[in-house]
């Protein structure tokens, strides 16, 4: 589920973040042992996407393939496959759920025209958009910082 309106600020709220984070730079290049690929072309490894899903929701077995887009995209789009350009992966915990934040050195983009596209069957990437229809129809709630360079998911604790 698509929140273009919420911030961080607002999930950290919702979720009772607790001041608990953890964060990691990663750079494919020091970091290979997690990535795999040939020279021009990297992909998450499944045991590195799918630890951070576990992270993030332990119960949701289809997540990992919301989190192994997230970090393609990361390396693909924002950082166009750059081994020496880092990406930030963080994980806010709180005492309702937690918060997984990806955020890459690119450009970004405009979120709202993207699904505004998307939900009116307009083309709306060079590629697939695979990614953007996948994050539409989680039950996570997703959202991106203004710039379009960061994104927000939110898993609450089932009660």
């Amino acid at each position: 589920m698509i929140s273009l309106d919420k911030t961080l600020g607002d999930m950290k709220e919702e979720i009772g973040y607790t001041g608990e984070k953890k964060s990691r730079v990663f750079i494919p290049e020091e970091d290979m042992e997690l990535f795999k690929g040939c020279r021009d072309y990297l992909l998450p490894r499944r045991s590195f996407y799918e630890s951070i899903a576990k992270q993030v929701d332990s119960k949701d077995y289809l997540f990992g393939s919301v989190v192994q887009d997230v970090l393609h995209n990361a390396i693909e789009r924002g950082n166009n496959f750059s081994r020496e350009l880092p990406f930030l992966v963080e994980i806010y915990s709180g005492e309702r759920g937690r918060i997984l934040s990806v955020e890459d050195c690119g450009d970004g983009f405009n979120p709202s025209e993207v699904i505004h596209k998307m939900n009116s069957g307009e083309k709306y990437f060079k590629y697939q958009g695979r990614g953007m229809k996948l994050l539409s129809s989680t039950d996570k709630e997703v959202s991106w910082n203004e710039k379009g360079n960061i994104i927000y998911i939110m898993s609450k604790d089932q009660k």
